[in-house]
């Protein structure tokens, strides 16, 4: 830790109740964020170009936006038959995705469409 905080400063540390946080800013190290969080089996450039590329994402995460990408009106159980995922696991994703502000629903299950929420830091 001495090391860490010495190298990166005070800041770069959180202390959580159950875990330690370490920040490192991408300016002090030689890599591109896209290198940290690239996934080897998934290359879909507008997956890439609209996430925040400082949230790591599954695999599944990534396909699922890549299909909703391709079509904004897909069901949930679409992107099941889709993936062959079960619907709960697509539900659960779709969730996670909301909740760290990748995707966002409008209107209703039946009506609605899916948005995927680009990022200006991203280029």
């Amino acid at each position: 830790m001495p090391k860490i905080v010495g190298a990166y400063g005070r800041e770069s540390i959180r202390i959580e109740k159950n875990f330690i946080v370490v920040t490192i800013p991408f300016n002090r190290i030689n890599v591109t964020p896209f290198e940290l969080n690239e996934d080897k089996a998934t290359e879909n450039p507008t997956v890439k170009a609209t996430v925040n590329p400082t949230v790591k994402l599954t695999k599944n995460q990534i396909d699922i936006l890549a299909k909703i990408a391709e079509n904004p009106k897909v069901t949930l159980t679409e992107l099941s038959e889709l993936l062959g995922l079960h619907r709960a696991s697509i539900a659960e994703n779709t969730s996670k995705l909301q909740k760290i502000g990748v995707l966002k629903r409008v209107g209703s299950d039946k009506n609605g469409y899916w948005e995927i929420k680009k990022d200006d830091g991203i280029q």
